[in-house]
C-alpha cells in the first residue's frame, strides 16, 4: 500500500501520455513560485504558480490536472487542510481567466483545460492561515504580526500522477520589511527590497519542498552547536518577544548530547545539515519530523520557564519532543514503511508499520533522552511505570490490536474525551514502544549481554541515504530477518503477532516487569518526583488505581472501565460537591483515599446534570502509589539499558 503525504511544498503533476521509451517533454520542467507572506500578520498567504503544462501533462482534451497534497508526510493520514483555501484564480499564458472544476469525489482535485497555444498557466491561490484541524497542526501555515511559519504544501498544487521526486519548483517568498530572520533547511538567500524582505529558493524537488517548512519573523535566536565532525546542526527560536526567544544557558549542551548519543546508537546524520526550528507563539501547538529539520510549536514563555532536571522532563513536555523529533531524522526519514513511501503526495498510504515508525522512534527517543541526561533515570522508569499501568486500565487491548490503531491514526488522533480506554487512542506510539523495549530485554537476556537492541538499531539504519522523499523502504519481513540477524533465539514473527497483531486475553503486563528484573512495589507515600509532577497540576487527583477515576478541576475526568466508580455508575463529567460530608476540594480526596482503611470505604456528593446525587465506593486499601524496584540490584537490566554510549555500536558500511 502506499502512503501520499505532503508538506511545505509547491507541487504540479499531470498523468504522463505517451511513449514510456522516449524522453518527456516535461523533462527539466520547472514549477516558478511566489509565495507573498506580507500579509500573514493577518493569516492571509498567497501563491502564485506558473506551471508548465507539456504534451504529457495533458489529456486528449488539453486537460491538466492538479491536486491539492493531501497525504503530507509525517501526519500518518489524509491532512491537506483544502479547507482553508479562500480563493483559486487560473490564467492562461495571456492573462486570459480560465474556468476549472473540483472533481466531486476528490475534493482536492482540480481540472483546467488549457489552450492550444499556451505553453503555461498561472494559478493563484489564497489561504486562511492559523486554523488547523487535528490532523494539519504539524503541516499548516500560521501567522502573527512578528513571526510566521509556512508550509508549502498549504499553497501549492501538483499536477496529478506526477512523481514528487520528478517535480521541480524554484521561486521566492515576500515577507514583511522587519521579518529579517529568515530559516529554512532548503537552500536559499534573503535580501531585504524596497520594505519587504525576499527569500529566493534554488530549484528542488517537490519532496524536497513538502519537506522544509520556513519560519521567519522579527526577533530570533540561534545556535550553532559545537558537534565536531558532525554536519551544522543550528537551534533557532522565534517569539515576538527577544527574551522569550532567548534560550536557557543550559539547552545548547544537552542538545549537543541528545546529537551525540543519536549517532552514536543510529550511526552518522544521515543528511547535510539539521535545524531545530522553534516557534513560540499562542495557538501553535504542533511538532513535526522532517529530514532536515523539526518545527515544534509552543507556547510564549515555554524557554523563559524551561528549567534543567526540575523533574519535568528537560523544562517542559514540548520541549522533550525534541529527541523524538531528531530521532524520526533516521526512524521516519531515513527509513519508513513502504506503505508510507508513495511516490505521490496524493495516493492513499498503508500506516499499519506505525508501531515501528512511531513505535520505535517512541522508545528510542526516550533512550536517547535518559542517556544524554536530557531526563533523568527516575523519570525514565517513573515513565515506564505510567506507561505500564495505563495498558493494564485499557480495556480497548483486548478487542483492537495496536495494529489496527496504527491503520486508524488519523481518525483516533484527536483523541476521546470519554472512555478512550475503550474506543483506543494513537497506542502505537506507546505500545510500539513496548514491544521495542522486550525486544531489547529479550536480546540482552538471550545473549547473556552481548547483544542488545542497539545492534539492531545500528544495523536497521546501516542503509543507504536515498533522495528526501524516496527513503529506503522496510516491511514486515525486514525486521523478522533484522533482529534474527541480531538474535535468532526468539520466534520474532510470532512475537510481533501476539503484542502487535492480536488484541490481547490479558491486560497484565507483569511479563514485561519481570523481564526487566523488576517488581511492582506499591507504597502509601508518593516518591519525591511523583510528588513533585503532581504538584505541577494541583487541580488534579489521579485515583485510577485506587477508586477507577481522575478528576480534574472537580470534575470526573476520567473513568477506568470495570473500576470502583464506574461499577458505582458515576459519569464522565459529573461534579464532585463533597466527599465524606465535608465540602469537596483535592486535598479531602486524597485524604479520604489515604483514611479509607479506616472508614471502610469513601463516600462522594456528585451533581450530575443539576441533580444530587451519592456515591458509595467500597474502598479500603489506602493511598497507593506504584513503584517499580530491581529484584537484585546486579541485575537491574532498564539502568544496563539507560547507561550512556561512549563509543558506537559498529561501522557504517552502506554509507
Amino acid at each position: 500500500m502506499q502512503s501520499r503525504r505532503l508538506l511545505p511544498i509547491i507541487t504540479l503533476v499531470l498523468l504522463a501520455i505517451g511513449d514510456p521509451t522516449a524522453v518527456p517533454a516535461s523533462e527539466g520542467q520547472t514549477v516558478e513560485f511566489t509565495i507573498d507572506a506580507r500579509r500573514l500578520g493577518d493569516q492571509i498567504l498567497t501563491s502564485e504558480l506558473s506551471i508548465p503544462t507539456p504534451a504529457e501533462w495533458l489529456d486528449e482534451q488539453r486537460n491538466l490536472v492538479l491536486d491539492y497534497p493531501l497525504y503530507i508526510p509525517g501526519t500518518h493520514t489524509s491532512s491537506g487542510p483544502v479547507q482553508n483555501v479562500a480563493g483559486i484564480e487560473i490564467e492562461d499564458c495571456r492573462g486570459r481567466t480560465l474556468g476549472w472544476d473540483r472533481n466531486p469525489h476528490q475534493l482536492e482535485r482540480l481540472t483546467v483545460q488549457v489552450p492550444p497555444d499556451c505553453s503555461k498557466i498561472q494559478v493563484e491561490t489564497t489561504y486562511l492561515a492559523s486554523q488547523p484541524s487535528v490532523n494539519s497542526k504539524g503541516i499548516d501555515s500560521y501567522g502573527w504580526q512578528d513571526l510566521g511559519a509556512i508550509s508549502f504544501n498549504t499553497v501549492f498544487w501538483a499536477p496529478a500522477g506526477r512523481s514528487h521526486q520528478e517535480l521541480h519548483f524554484a521561486g521566492r517568498v515576500l515577507f514583511p520589511g522587519h521579518w529579517s530572520h529568515v530559516v529554512s533547511s532548503l537552500p536559499h538567500t534573503t535580501a531585504p527590497q524596497e520594505g519587504t524582505v525576499t527569500s529566493t529558493f534554488e530549484r528542488a524537488s517537490l519532496a524536497e519542498f513538502v519537506d522544509a517548512p520556513v519560519v521567519a519573523g522579527k526577533h530570533a535566536v540561534t545556535l550553532e552547536l559545537d558537534l565536531p565532525g558532525h554536519p551544522p546542526h543550528t537551534f533557532t527560536a522565534l517569539s515576538k518577544e527577544l527574551d522569550n526567544a532567548t534560550p536557557p544557558d543550559w539547552l545548547q549542551a544537552s542538545l549537543e548530547e541528545v546529537v551525540r548519543q543519536s549517532t552514536l546508537l543510529m550511526g552518522p546524520f544521515p543528511r547535510r545539515r539539521f535545524d531545530f526550528l522553534f516557534v513560540l507563539a499562542p495557538g501553535i501547538d504542533a511538532g513535526l519530523e522532517h529530514g532536515e529539520s523539526t518545527l515544534i510549536g509552543d507556547p510564549e514563555d515555554t524557554l523563559v520557564d524551561a528549567k534543567p532536571n526540575d523533574e519535568i522532563q528537560a523544562g517542559g513536555a514540548t520541549i522533550s519532543v525534541i529527541p523524538h523529533e531528531y530521532v524520526h531524522a533516521w526512524c521516519g526519514k531515513l527509513r519508513a514503511p513502504i506503505g508510507l513511501v508513495p511516490p505521490t503526495f496524493n495516493e492513499p498510504i498503508n500506516s499499519e508499520l506505525l508501531w515501528v515508525y512511531e513505535g520505535l522512534t517512541s522508545y528510542l527517543d526516550d533512550l536517547v533522552s535518559v542517556r544524554a541526561g536530557w531526563i533523568t533515570f527516575e523519570e525514565y522508569r517513573n515513565n515506564l511505570v505510567r506507561s505500564l499501568l495505563a495498558f493494564e486500565q485499557k480495556e480497548g487491548r483486548r478487542w483492537r490490536s495496536v495494529e489496527d490503531t496504527a491503520r486508524d491514526s488519523g481518525r483516533l488522533r484527536g483523541g476521546s474525551p470519554r472512555w478512550g480506554d475503550l474506543r483506543r487512542r494513537q497506542d502505537y506510539y506507546s505500545e510500539g514502544a513496548a514491544f521495542w523495549l522486550e525486544a531489547d530485554a529479550r536480546i540482552r537476556r538471550g545473549t547473556a549481554g552481548a547483544k542488545s537492541l542497539d545492534d539492531f538499531v545500528h544495523r536497521f539504519f546501516d542503509v543507504p541515504v536515498r533522495p528526501v522523499g524516496a527513503l529506503e523502504p522496510y516491511d514486515r519481513q525486514t525486521l523478522v530477518d533484522t533482529l534474527a540477524e541480531v538474535w535468532d533465539g526468539e520466534d520474532w514473527s510470532d512475537l510481533i503477532r501476539r503484542r502487535i497483531e492480536d488484541p490481547v486475553e490479558s491486560l497484565s503486563m507483569d511479563y514485561l516487569v519481570e523481564l526487566l528484573g523488576y517488581q511492582w512495589n506499591w507504597t502509601s507515600e508518593p516518591s519525591a518526583l511523583q510528588k513533585a509532577l503532581a504538584a505541577k497540576n494541583p487541580a488534579r487527583v489521579d485515583l485510577r488505581t485506587s477508586l477507577g477515576l481522575r478528576v480534574d478541576d472537580g470534575a470526573v475526568a476520567s473513568l477506568v472501565p470495570g473500576g470502583l466508580a464506574d461499577l458505582a455508575g458515576i459519569p464522565h463529567d459529573a461534579e464532585l460537591v463533597g466527599v465524606n460530608g465535608w465540602r469537596y476540594s483535592p486535598e479531602r480526596l486524597r485524604d479520604a483515599v489515604r483514611d479509607s482503611a479506616e472508614q471502610g470505604g469513601v463516600h462522594l456528593l456528585l451533581d450530575i446534570e443539576g441533580r444530587l446525587e451519592g456515591a458509595e465506593l467500597p474502598y479500603s486499601l489506602g493511598a497507593r502509589y506504584p513503584q517499580l524496584e530491581p529484584l537484585d540490584a546486579a541485575d537491574d537490566l532498564l539502568r544496563e539499558i539507560a547507561a550512556p554510549r561512549t563509543e558506537p555500536v559498529g561501522p557504517t558500511t552502506a554509507r
